[in-house]
């Protein structure tokens, strides 16, 4: 007689929680592509309705999320405020 396995307690889904992290954590050197920050945030946020076990990942998610966005933002005005006058400085000539 053969015994079969019993099922062991599989851990719940955290998918939404990983990939909010993943793309939180891509988007430090990729950052510029503003759809990875984004994306984080708003798979944390579906993370933290549907995953409440995987709290901690998906506020790691969001958070990431929010800091790199706000880096990269940040980044894009400077960077205009100091190409924007060279340019018309340029174009004036």
């Amino acid at each position: 007689m053969t015994s079969t396995p019993t099922s062991a307690l599989s851990a719940p889904p955290r998918t939404l929680s990983i990939l909010s992290l993943v793309a939180a954590i891509a988007s430090i050197p990729l950052g510029h592509f503003v759809i990875l920050p984004i994306a984080a945030i708003i798979l944390g946020f579906l993370a933290r309705g549907r995953e409440p076990w995987a709290r901690t990942m998906s506020t790691w998610g969001i958070a990431l999320g929010f800091v790199i966005l706000f880096w990269w933002v940040l980044v894009g005005v400077l960077a205009a405020m100091v190409w924007l006058p060279l340019v018309l400085l340029h174009i004036a000539h």
